[in-house]
């Protein structure tokens, strides 16, 4: 089942979010879930250090269409993938998001219950 998202907007969001939300890194992907919201707000944060525009724009949206195979959290989510993310290809790519949102699904069910 997709998940309806709205985009993460606005760079206090985006600092908040770095600074106080979980971390979960898995292969050449980090992924920062922050707070409740009533749908699921993803957000990304791809460094100049991945390349140039062309090629982050292009994995920016590999990571979204991917995004759209899965149930997302209501929460917000800030995708950060390193450099290595770009050379992946798109079955490597699905290969870590799914590790990463499965630790987060763990991560969150771990801390709602202690």
């Amino acid at each position: 089942m997709r998940s309806a998202t709205r985009p993460l907007r606005g760079r206090r969001t985006f600092r908040r979010l770095a600074a106080n939300g979980i971390r979960v890194r898995r292969g050449p992907l980090t992924l920062v879930v922050g707070d409740c919201t009533p749908t699921p707000e993803v957000g990304f944060s791809i460094s100049k250090h991945v390349g140039g525009a062309v090629v982050r724009n292009r994995l920016r949206r590999r990571l979204l269409t991917l995004l759209t195979e899965h149930e997302l959290p209501a929460r917000a989510l800030l995708v950060r993938p390193q450099p290595a993310a770009a050379r992946c290809s798109f079955t490597e790519l699905r290969g870590a998001l799914v590790d990463a949102l499965d630790a987060v699904s763990r991560t969150l069910a771990t801390r709602q219950v202690g």
